[in-house]
């Protein structure tokens, strides 16, 4: 991968000086599946900055994808504490949750993203297919996929992650897109939206 090189000279050139740098290397060697170089790139990237959140959700996504679920764990929940309104800390708490039968995790969980989600939707409301809740013209989408993914709606990124629990959307044909990049997951999906009533999604990839 081009970007791939062009990262491991940057890091060559400046070190654990930049952290930041070591990250984007590691993200793309996510993206490419390789999980044991990004893991070694993101431990030397957290000598300089111990408690960085991005280092520590990438290093969530690479035990997540190797079900290494307290490791996850404890990546996800460092990451939380320096950065609590990020959806997929949540959503990856919610899926190791999930994998281990964590019952009181899974409902905190579920909680902050159904939070998350409706302040994404307040805020894009009337920029995009969503509507602000109460519309009287609105329909509503619930959305549930294993693993977690990132959720697009008619291209644009509004910050939502599955589980999604009855999000308020304009009536017609939606195009959904499902991405996890760590664990292989894009798929797209059309839905039919109706005024008044609920839809639900369900995908197990």
């Amino acid at each position: 991968m081009a970007a791939e090189v062009e990262y491991q000279r940057a890091v060559d050139r400046a070190g654990v000086r930049a952290p930041h740098l070591m990250n984007r290397l590691a993200a793309t060697y996510i993206e490419a599946g390789d999980l044991e170089r990004a893991q070694v790139t993101l431990r030397a990237a957290l000598k300089p900055l111990p408690t960085d959140p991005q280092t520590h959700i990438l290093l969530g996504r690479v035990a997540l994808a190797q079900r290494r679920y307290d490791d996850a764990r404890r990546a996800y929940l460092v990451a939380n504490r320096e950065h609590p309104f990020h959806p997929e800390i949540h959503a990856s708490l919610l899926a190791v949750a999930q994998a281990t039968d964590d019952q009181a995790l899974a409902a905190r969980e579920a909680r902050a993203l159904r939070l998350l989600s409706a302040d994404a939707s307040g805020e894009a409301a009337g920029q995009s297919a969503l509507v602000r809740d109460g519309d009287p013209d609105a329909g509503f989408l619930t959305v549930e996929s294993t693993p977690f993914a990132r959720l697009l709606i008619d291209g644009d990124d509004l910050g939502l992650w599955t589980p999604l629990v009855e999000l308020p959307l304009r009536p017609g044909k939606h195009t959904l897109r499902l991405r996890n990049e760590a664990l292989g997951v894009d798929e797209e999906v059309v839905v039919e939206i109706a005024r008044g009533e609920h839809t639900r999604i369900s995908r197990t990839f």
